[in-house]
């Protein structure tokens, strides 16, 4: 494989910076033609000293700082964003490249668009009321938007530039990292991985943490809400419905019904139910609309550092030279405009 693959990846804390420094030692088990893209958040001074002087000694290698936190899933996607490889490889701080790599790109090589890690290890997933809410989350955000949650996909997950383009232009990207198909057109496989303890300087997401992570994800969507409101109009035209069958019954059998009743309370209820249905119909053609538009990513990346060691600059549409060189060109140009106006 001749591609030139991206491996991006997230150092959130000084905890992950150990992690990290053992991936780069593996970075051989890639492919000659990588470069390595990292997002990193909440980190001290001393351990950001220390990621630019890695990252320097790292060929093709870029490092973006976040000026916030932000989940894995967030955080990768910005990093995927400034990835320019034919391919794309997302991988935890602390995976084992020479275990998945083998994996992945021999899937990739039979054609398929992207390649998913799956394991059913349970460490560190929520127990007791949390984990009921988050099972009950799941399943409502995936009868609501069609998008259906695996808890066993692990972050780790490699693709083609189109399926990254693809899931970029999502505004539900940060979801679909945790599914095991993209959309219909991207060939997926699922490989197994073996179980992966959580660190301990890692600690398990806390309730607070998923609940606002839950909302994000509720307020990113925009068909989700909408569907809600499509669901409650359904509902509302189904009551409005049932209730003018009431209101004809009753006269039909009722005798001590004050005059007027039952022309009023029927035009209501069947007012009612034609307003729910175009509201339900409004509703699903919102949602049409907006997935036709071609969402853009949006964030904002504190500091950018690129490596001396970078062999890529020509896929970037970067031209290197010293200011003689550009003068002449930038005159040039200027003195072409002056003619134009």
């Amino acid at each position: 494989m001749h591609d030139l693959i991206s491996i991006v990846t997230v150092v959130a804390g000084d905890g992950q910076f150990p992690a990290f420094a053992g991936l780069v030692k593996t970075l051989d088990a890639a492919p000659a033609r990588r470069e390595l893209v990292v997002a990193c958040h909440s980190l001290s001074s001393d351990r950001q000293i220390e990621l630019v002087d890695l990252i320097n000694d790292v060929p093709d290698a870029t490092l973006h700082f976040l000026p916030q936190a932000a989940s894995f899933e967030q955080a990768a996607l910005i990093a995927l964003d400034n990835a320019i490889g034919e391919k794309c490889l997302i991988v935890e701080a602390d995976d084992d490249l020479a275990m998945l790599w083998p994996a992945f790109s021999s899937a990739l090589e039979e054609g398929y668009d992207v390649v998913v890690a799956r394991s059913e290890a349970k460490d560190g997933a929520p127990a007791g009321a949390h984990g009921w809410l988050r099972r009950l989350f799941l399943a409502v955000y995936a009868a609501m938007t069609g998008v259906d949650i695996d808890p066993a996909i692990r972050p780790a997950r490699a693709m083609t530039r189109g399926a990254a383009q693809y899931l970029l232009s999502r505004r539900d990207a940060e979801m679909l990292m945790k599914t095991r198909t993209l959309a219909a057109g991207y060939a997926t496989r699922v490989v197994a991985a073996p179980p992966k303890r959580r660190a301990p300087s890692t600690p398990a997401p806390s309730f607070s943490a998923s609940l606002a992570k839950a909302y994000r994800s509720l307020t990113q969507s925009f068909s989700l809400p909408v569907r809600g409101i499509v669901w409650f109009s359904l509902l509302a035209a189904f009551g409005n419905l049932a209730y003018s069958v009431y209101v004809f019954v009753a006269y039909l059998v009722t005798d001590n019904i004050a005059p007027g009743w039952t022309t009023q309370s029927l035009q209501i209820s069947i007012g009612f139910f034609v307003f729910s249905v175009m509201f339900a119909f409004f509703g699903e053609l919102l949602i049409s609309i907006d997935r036709g538009i071609n969402y853009r990513l949006r964030y904002f990346v504190q500091r950018e550092v690129r490596s001396s060691k970078s062999t890529h600059m020509q896929l970037r549409n970067v031209d290197y030279g010293s200011i003689e060189d550009v003068a002449p060109r930038l005159a040039e140009r200027a003195g072409g405009d002056d003619r134009q106006q």
